[in-house]
């Protein structure tokens, strides 16, 4: 439960910046430096990760490089629409809208690829959907 907080406090706030952004600075140029920052703080978090396993997995690069540099790069071209989205509608409709890409991923997660399978975890992530479209309605009625 602590860590779903934390998540949704410090995902929340990402783009709180750019509020505080000069409009010369920002769009692609935000991307820039978040990329920037990305790259100076997830090595960090990775091997702090492996020294609390105590143990470095296989990485298997021929078999994983591909797939995860195309991962990589869907997901920063998502990355760099939401942060124009949420430029363009704002914090409070922008941000919650590109959010709302978490339930389309679980739909295609379920039935495509099932990871997730029984009625009771299924149901589990609907409510979850429920929670997460109730919020994003919320701020844009509210926000």
């Amino acid at each position: 439960l602590g860590c779903a907080f934390a998540l949704g406090l410090l995902n929340g706030s990402m783009l709180v910046p750019t509020r505080f952004t000069p409009e010369d600075k920002q769009g692609i140029r935000y991307v820039i430096s978040f990329a920037i920052g990305q790259m100076l703080v997830m090595p960090v978090i990775v091997c702090l990760y492996f020294l609390a396993r105590r143990r470095v997995p296989s990485f298997k690069l021929r078999v994983t490089a591909l797939p995860g540099f195309l991962s990589g790069l869907l997901w920063n071209i998502g990355n760099v629409c939401s942060i124009y989205a949420t430029l363009y509608l704002g914090l409070t409709i922008g941000f919650p809208l590109t959010q709302l890409a978490l339930a389309f991923a679980g739909l295609i997660g379920i039935f495509w690829f099932k990871e997730i399978r029984g009625v009771y975890l299924i149901a589990f992530w609907m409510i979850s959907v429920v929670i997460l479209l109730t919020g994003a309605v919320l701020l844009g009625m509210f926000g």
